[in-house]
Parts: structure tokens; sequence; C-alpha cells
């Protein structure tokens, strides 16, 4: 059965995986184009009124059988408002490497019950499912180059060689593999020198010193009334708050997608992607970021306060500290506080229990009962739907206005927490020291990623496979259909050509699961140039493909739709094999326009043809 509204056959993002699985003439070519059609259909859901997931205002994601709409807030209009959405499979990262997987068995025929390798065959499916996990674990867990030295460092890479050589050994007589010999990419892929992430511990201890309800009201001015609803959270204007500041988590691929900008000296982003809402976010770490908030369809509030945010953040590690939370979930014995989110709350990942602190309006809480605990007083919630049982046990531990609150199903749960919790919690915060700068300047790196490869959309590779091109002459590269083969050779042979069409773009070199191609981007993050050449493919005109003939060379286009417009063109290098692959999207920058970027990209090709490729024919 096909997707509602829709063939069985891809006509996007699913006709470039058909034709690198190479199924032409498989008996499972149908099933594969069906399935191809299937997952292309969930990636797009602005396509159609189907399953997506829905981004409610709070924050929460949940899928939904079609679009959500709201009550229009803006005067006069009454129209619904829809509701932000995202495929309901963008937090499955690894779907490309499911499919892959499944295509490599795909093209075999050993699988028929009458086949001798029939039994080897079902073994290294066997194999490939169990060993898919922990090969996935081993690879992401195992330290790179710049974090792990000496002999076991050395000593690491002929054992996974090894490894690997068993594996192929392994599929070549089970399951008959054939094809090129595998590239070592251990040597070949250029060495990268990743920037260091900040020292979580130090920059806690500057955000628990960093005093944000001050730093609000001095940027807001005198007249302003702010308010702390909990230790790391402040806010203006009451009971319904129009700007908050706070602290939280901002991952790696949100600073990609966002504006970047700065104010007073620090590095910041602008999200403005809802209609009700403005954040700039002001990155700490990694992962770490001081958020300022502002209701409404405009961002203009919280850019006049941003600089004073930003020069108030800059200075204001010197205040007294105040509790973390997963400091005080530490204190209990057998607990394994889960990584810092906002210092205000913290999960124990052995039990699931939620650990919070507040500065409630209203304490004690309705409908509680008042129970007695490891020598606290303490008021108990609890909910006794079979479905959805929960317990909120919430105490003031001293004379001041913070409220311990601990979260579970049971209260059986969380009890044996309330005595250590309240023994330090009674005390004040330790004194720390705060070092260093909390905030970024405008060009210091914020993400795990070598120089121009963190303004590159990788599209799920490690911040390993990408490094920045360093500048070598087309003339160098002696056989233009190898370039997949060699790091860097890609990008000579269109540089030219994508500087003299697109502007002053930077080259980084990404090892594309085997064929090192090159990508061209630039901090404003509003164009991505990809572009390579894959030597052992034939080109093959694929259906839903507009047809192009470029300097005498056939190829197909491939329209790629919002939020990431753009094109994708498959051209023949030769009539024998080979193909150039050039891909020009709009962004990663959230809102950018790709304007004439299709014209552009037919010129870049035309001039790599005319120059490396032989030209019309």
């Amino acid at each position: 059965m096909a997707p509602p509204e829709r063939s069985d056959e891809p006509v996007g993002d699913g006709v470039d995986a058909l034709t690198e699985a190479r199924l032409e003439g498989s008996r499972m070519r149908p099933n594969a184009a069906r399935l191809a059609s299937w997952v292309e259909w969930l990636l797009h859901p602005e396509e159609h009124e189907h399953d997506r997931t829905v981004i409610y205002p709070d924050g929460t994601r949940r899928e939904e059988p079609g679009p959500v709409t709201t009550a229009n807030k803006t005067p006069g209009h009454f129209d619904p408002v829809e509701l932000e959405f995202e495929s309901v499979l963008a937090q499955y990262p690894l779907v490309g490497q499911y499919l892959d997987g499944m295509a490599a068995f795909s093209t075999q025929k050993v699988e028929r019950t009458n086949s001798l390798l029939a039994i080897g065959a079902a073994a290294i499916k066997n194999v490939w499912w169990a060993g898919d996990t922990q090969m996935s674990r081993l690879l992401s867990e195992l330290p790179d180059e710049d974090d792990w030295g000496g002999p076991a460092a050395t000593a690491r890479v002929p054992v996974m060689r090894r490894l690997a050589l068993v594996g192929c050994v392994a599929l070549f007589w089970l399951a008959g593999c054939t094809g090129d010999e595998p590239v070592d990419r251990v040597t070949d892929r250029p060495v990268v020198d990743l920037p260091a992430d900040r020292d979580e511990n130090t920059v806690v201890t500057a955000l628990r010193r960093a005093d944000l309800c001050s730093v609000l009201g001095t940027a807001a001015g005198p007249g302003e009334r702010v308010v702390a609803s909990s230790p790391a959270r402040c806010a203006l204007g009451e009971p319904s708050p129009e700007v908050v500041l706070r602290v939280g988590t901002l991952d790696s691929q949100e600073r990609l997608v966002l504006a970047a900008t700065g104010f007073s000296g620090a590095k910041a982003y602008v999200d403005q992607r809802r209609t009700d809402r403005c954040a700039i976010h002001f990155p700490v770490s990694f992962r770490l970021a001081v958020t300022l908030e502002t209701t409404g369809n405009s961002c203009a509030r919280a850019e006049e306060l941003a600089d004073g945010v930003a020069a108030g953040l800059t200075g204001s590690t010197g205040a007294a500290p105040v509790w973390e939370a997963c400091a005080l979930l530490r204190t209990v014995p057998g607990t394994e506080p889960g990584p810092v989110e906002d210092l205000d709350s913290c999960v124990d990942t052995s039990s699931s229990a939620t650990l919070e602190l507040v500065y409630p309006q209203d304490f004690p809480p309705p409908l509680a009962r008042r129970e007695t605990i490891g020598g606290a007083e303490v008021w108990a919630t609890v909910d006794t739907d079979p479905d959805h049982p929960s317990c909120a046990l919430e105490w003031a531990p001293a004379a001041e206005r913070l409220v311990v609150r601990l979260r579970a199903t049971t209260c059986e749960a969380v009890e044996p927490m309330v005595a250590p919790i309240h023994a330090e919690a009674r005390t004040p915060p330790p004194e720390t020291t705060a070092t260093g700068r909390l905030l970024y300047g405008p060009d210091e790196p914020d993400r795990r990623f070598a120089g121009a490869c963190g303004f590159a959309d990788l599209r799920g590779a490690r911040p390993q496979a990408c490094s920045p091109f360093t500048n070598a002459p087309a003339e160098a590269v002696e056989n233009p259909l190898d370039t997949g083969d060699e790091p860097g050779a890609a990008c000579a042979l269109a540089l030219a050509a994508v500087t003299e069409h697109f502007g002053d773009l930077r080259a980084v070199v990404v090892d594309e699961h085997g064929t090192f191609a090159c990508y061209f981007v630039a901090p404003e993050r509003l164009v991505q140039v990809e572009f390579s050449v894959s030597p052992r493919t034939t080109f093959d005109q694929r259906p839903g493909a507009r047809t192009v003939e470029i300097e005498g060379h056939t190829g197909n286009v491939f329209t790629e739709r919002p939020p990431r417009p753009g094109y994708r063109y498959v051209i023949a290098a030769s009539p024998d094999s080979g193909v150039l692959r050039l891909r020009v999207t709009a962004g990663p920058v959230a809102g950018a326009e790709l304007g004439d970027g299709g014209a552009k990209a037919e010129r870049v090709l035309a001039d790599v043809l005319r120059q490396h490729f032989g030209g019309r024919r």
C-alpha cells in the first residue's frame, strides 16, 4: 500500500537512496521503492495533512495524526493558527543507517531456500542486527585521537583493523560479497583538531553565582518588577511573564539552524521561528546556554534587553551562590544524577525520580497532606490513577522561600531521598569561586567542529568526518574520476567555479561513508553547496527527476522542498561510468531562501565539466 496521496515510487529524498542501493533487477526493488516512498512521506509532513510531531507552546513534542491549531492571539484576526511541527522521524537520526543495512542484503539473492548459502545469509543478517547496535556504540564511545594518548591509543588502530578484516572475511565467505576494496579511512582521513568544550563544573559554578534577577532588572531599567520563580529563572511581568531569563540547554543542531549574532561582544543565537515567542540564547558551553525569552510575534523587546543582559552576565559571577539540583541529588546514596540541564531540576537515572528547586507563590500546595519524613515537614500530593500514578513531595528546608520538590511514580521511591537532601539544603550553598569568561566571544567556537565545519550541515556525520580544506590547485588532481578517494580533491576541482558563482564560501572536506566530498559554506549559513564524484556509479535516468544536459553530459535534477529548499544534480561524468553530484540548499539557518541557487548550480557544473571532464561531447 502506498502512502496517502502518493504512489509506490519516491519523488524526492528517496530517489537517490534507491539509486545508491543498486536494486535494479532485484526482486526487492518494488518493496524498497515503496519503503522509500513511505519514509519520504514521513520526512515531509509539510506536504500533506497527516502524521507529524506537533511542537506545543510549552515545548512538548507529541505525535499527532494531523495539523493542530490554536486560537489566533492577534487582535482582529480570527483564523486559527497552526502549531509548529516536524517530521515524526526527526528524533531518529540513524534511520538512514538502518535502511542502508537492509539495502545491503536486499541486493543479494542467497536468501532463497534452495540456495546453499541460505543458512549463511540468515546468520549474517542475525550478526548484522546484533552487531550493528554494539558497533555503533563502540564507534561512538571510542575516544578520539585528540582525547586519548599513550600506548593504548596507538595499539587500538591495528586492533580495529583486525576487527574490520574479520568482518570482511566473514561477509565474503557467507554472503558472497562483491565490490571494490574498502578504503582505510583510519589513515586516509585527514587528522582533525577539534575544539574542546569548557569544563562543565566550572561553567555550573559560574552560573550558580550569576544573579539572573539582578542582570534582568538592570537591563530592564528602574520601575520594572523582577520575580524569581526558581534559583535559575527570573521574569518581568506578573502573573503572565512577558520576559524570562533562564538557564537551559541548546544542542549543537539548534545552534546550526539559528542565526548567530552578537550583543555587547558576546555570541548569541536568535530564534524567532515561533509566531508567539522570541528567544535569544547566549551559549556558555557546548550544551548549556542562558536564554532570554519574550512573548509576542517580534524580537524587538528581546533585542532591546539583550545588550544589557550580555553585559550583566559578563560581570555577574560574583553574587552569592544558589543551590543546583544535581548537586543536592548527589548527596543521596545510590542515585545517578543525569547531566545538568537547567540548575533547577535533575533526574536520577537509576530511579527516574526528579528533583526540582522552586520559589512557589503558594505553599503548601492545595489538597496535599502533611507528613514528617526524615526530620522534615513534607507535603505529599498523590495521584492514584492506575494508568498514570504519581507522587510529589514538597518541603521548605530553611526559613527562606526555597522549596524542594521530589517527583516519582510512587512515594516509596522518593521518601528515602528526603533526609539527606533536607540535611544538605538546610545549610547555605557552598561557597565557590567562578573563574574565566562565562559568555563566548563572537568568533569563539561553541560547537565541536573544526573551523568552517561548524557552519556545515553534515547530516549526522561525526565531527571527525569533516576537516577544513587546505588549498590545493586543481592541476594537482591526476584523475578527476578518482576525487572521491582523495581528501580535498573534490574541493580542488570545484573551488574556482563555486567561488565565481556563489561568492567567497569556505571549503571543507567531508568523508561521506567512504567517499570524500567537498562542502562550501559560510559563517552566515545561508547557502550550502556540496560537490562529489562517484567513479563507480553508472548514471541512470530516474523517475520523478527533471532531465538536464550540461556541456553535453546528461543528468537528473531533484527539487528539495522547504524547510530546506534546494536542488540535487546527478550528472554523468562519462559514457561508461562515474557521476558528478552537486547539491545546493538554502540554510542550514532556518528561513534562508535559495533565490537563483539552481541557475548558479548549473553554471558551476558547466565550468567543472568543461574544465575537467571533457566539456561538450
